[in-house]
């Protein structure tokens, strides 16, 4: 009688724990990049919504083009010139995702609760600069509301197109020899005035700087490919003591209005995924234990 019940108990437990193992799966690289596109957003409508009916910043960018020094919106003189692409995720490198990657800690997890926003690349239209990414503008919400944060944008118009193109981050990832994944995230660090790519992939975790209108800063190169531990040596003393102007983990604030929390993305559905799993394996693993003492003892 116990051998009959061992068995569903054994078959029952290899085939959840192969679920759990599935759920941690790394992923190709290509799939990260596009689950940080609106394309697989749950606020998907209600972005293109406002984008459509309700956001104005061609009209900011045509009035103020003088003054926010953009060489790419000097011939634009018509707002009909200028469109708008298909946004993407930034996630705004907060004081708790700093903490945890100083102290080496789960950044990614981190990442998951940080507060994020969607950056809406601008296209022009205009005879001579048609196709190409002149500014952006970015979307946060608040009191349960889209609004327009910062327009114009930080990064340079070709790290815009770069970061709102799947296949272009994919290829350039693959071609540094990264392919499988278990992260991925655009991460805005206005304190250290750059952009990250971040990705957490079968050799480690890599950090790639965008760095805001110059080539290099703290000893980074824009768009090269560093490990965790190099980017944390080249930046965790400016974090630490705030460049010399404030104290703690002061260059993580001064962005734009934070948006929404990402919690329970696609990327933390495996966490809750497996917690549900073990419990389910523990509670079948208990059933079936009583099951057994009780036919022993008939």
């Amino acid at each position: 009688m116990k051998k009959i019940f061992s068995i569903p108990v054994v078959s029952i437990m290899l085939i959840l724990l192969c679920m759990v193992s599935s759920a941690y799966a790394a992923q190709p690289i290509e799939n990260l990049v596009k689950g940080q596109m609106l394309d697989q957003a749950k606020e998907k409508e209600q972005i293109e919504d406002f984008i459509s009916k309700k956001a104005s910043p061609k009209e900011f960018l045509l009035k103020h083009k003088d003054s926010l020094g953009r060489e790419e919106l000097k011939s634009i003189t018509k707002l009909e010139e200028l469109s708008y692409s298909s946004p993407y995720k930034a996630v705004i490198l907060d004081e708790q995702a700093a903490r945890a990657l100083l102290s080496g800690g789960n950044f990614s997890e981190a990442l998951l609760n940080a507060p994020y926003e969607w950056v809406v690349p601008i296209i022009a239209k205009g005879n001579n600069t048609a196709g190409n990414t002149v500014a952006s503008f970015s979307l946060y919400k608040a009191n349960e509301q889209w609004q327009v944060g910062e327009v114009g944008g930080y990064l340079r118009p070709s790290d815009i197109a770069f970061s709102a193109d799947v296949n272009a981050i994919a290829r350039f990832l693959k071609d540094n020899n990264i392919t499988i994944g278990r992260a991925f995230s655009h991460v805005v660090a206005l304190g250290l005035h750059m952009d990250l790519l971040y990705v957490a992939a079968e050799q480690g975790e890599f950090f790639i700087p965008l760095i805001h209108s110059r080539d290099e800063l703290y000893g980074l190169e824009h768009l090269k490919i560093y490990t965790r531990n190099q980017f944390v040596a080249a930046v965790g003393d400016i974090f630490r003591n705030g460049g010399k102007r404030d104290s703690g983990l002061a260059l993580t604030y001064g962005a734009p209005p934070l948006g929404p929390t990402a919690k329970q993305t696609s990327s933390a559905r495996p966490v809750i995924f497996t917690i549900a799993i073990v419990g389910l394996v523990a509670l079948a693993s208990i059933y079936l234990f009583r099951r057994i003492q009780l036919a022993d003892k008939s």
